[in-house]
């Protein structure tokens, strides 16, 4: 069991409309192919509540199944709003523009 916990610092709000949204984390674990192989969800916090300055902390549980197989695994963090079925985009420290963030790894024995 790995715990992933994810500080969220608020720049800008998520989007124009920002105030009706309902935005909550994910962590998808991927496997050494690519193959995405869970997805765990965090607890959404609503858009009026992402204000410039603040910060979002979760904490979420990361469980493979027991039959998951021993080797590399990569996880990447992202928000979706699954009311309006779109993911917050953030800016790469290359510039680049992408809905998920690798945070790293763990091997699985």
């Amino acid at each position: 069991i790995w715990q992933v916990i994810s500080v969220w610092a608020v720049s800008d709000p998520l989007v124009a409309d920002s105030a009706s949204t309902l935005f909550a984390p994910f962590a998808h674990v991927f496997d050494d192919q690519g193959a995405r192989v869970l997805i765990v969800d965090g607890g959404a916090v609503a858009g009026y509540l992402w204000n410039a300055g603040d910060l979002h902390i979760h904490r979420m549980t990361v469980q493979l199944p027991a039959d998951a197989p021993a080797g590399d695994y990569r996880v990447a963090v992202g928000q979706y709003d699954a009311d309006r079925q779109r993911s917050a985009i953030f800016i790469t420290p290359e510039g680049a523009y992408v809905p998920t963030l690798d945070v790293g790894g763990f091997t699985h024995e």
